[in-house]
């Protein structure tokens, strides 16, 4: 990626468009069981699934969910610690339109 700053384009222009997915783990309840919550922050959809004792990450696990099960190219990891109150991870993708299923 080039990140020349060109004197009659602003910055936004060389600035790449990424969609984010929160990946946070919920804890046992009274009626549920270990979740993995995947948040779609672009097109504001959610989608929890059970908690692989065999994968034992969730970042492991939202990764090969999304890719095998939607279709959908992770090109970044970021740990999210401590942003408006929110622990977990934040993976990037270039792909602005396929949906979670």
């Amino acid at each position: 990626m080039n990140n020349v700053h060109y004197k009659d384009k602003p910055p936004r222009t060389w600035l790449p468009t990424l969609r984010a997915f929160e990946i946070k783990f919920y804890p046992a309840t009274a009626t549920k069981g270990e979740r993995v919550r995947i948040k779609d922050t672009r097109q504001d959809e959610t989608k929890f699934l059970p908690y692989c004792y065999k994968t034992g990450s969730i970042i492991d696990q939202a990764y090969y969910y999304l890719l095998d099960n939607c279709g959908i190219e992770i090109d970044h990891m970021v740990f999210n610690n401590g942003s408006n109150n929110r622990d977990g991870y934040l993976l990037t993708t270039s792909d602005q339109h396929t949906k979670l299923n």
